[in-house]
């Protein structure tokens, strides 16, 4: 296999940035970061990404609004479980989009994991109850950073 050769790098308008990796001078591989917001050596930087927009015209950040976000414990192979919103029963109808991830702790590693997801479920005759369920797969107390956003 030929080695990547750059002819002409983009100009600063024709490109996109998607991420930064600051390689040490032994680096064998490049891993996702334990702590997102503060990424070492030989992990994946996305923090200087633009969003984009969709060819219409839209982003993420412009469609959707942000109604929780922060950071929760979840003891080892627990489930905590977040407010997002409730709603009445007459207009039940809410769409949300999650990001979460463990946060880094010592001892951690690449096989660390958690899982989410959002229900609804009622409560009372006339309400509708939205929480986002997180689920820590490990046999260690861990922390979890959340987001989460309503569209429309």
């Amino acid at each position: 296999m030929l080695p990547a050769k750059i002819v002409d790098p983009p100009s600063e308008s024709d490109a996109v940035e998607i991420a930064r990796i600051h390689l040490a001078k032994d680096a064998t591989r490049v891993r996702t970061p334990t702590d997102p917001a503060s990424p070492r050596a030989n992990e994946i930087d996305r923090r200087h990404r633009r969003h984009l927009r969709e060819a219409g015209g839209w982003s993420l950040h412009e469609a959707a609004r942000i109604v929780n976000e922060g950071r929760v414990g979840v003891t080892a192979k627990g489930v905590a479980e977040i407010a997002i919103e409730e709603l009445p029963h007459a207009e039940p109808f809410g769409f949300y989009v999650a990001s979460c991830y463990p946060l880094h702790q010592e001892g951690a590693d690449e096989r660390d994991a958690i899982a989410w997801r959002m229900m609804s479920r009622r409560v009372g005759r006339h309400r509708i109850e939205n929480v986002l369920q997180i689920e820590n797969l490990m046999s260690k107390d861990t922390e979890v950073g959340f987001r989460i956003y309503k569209l429309g």
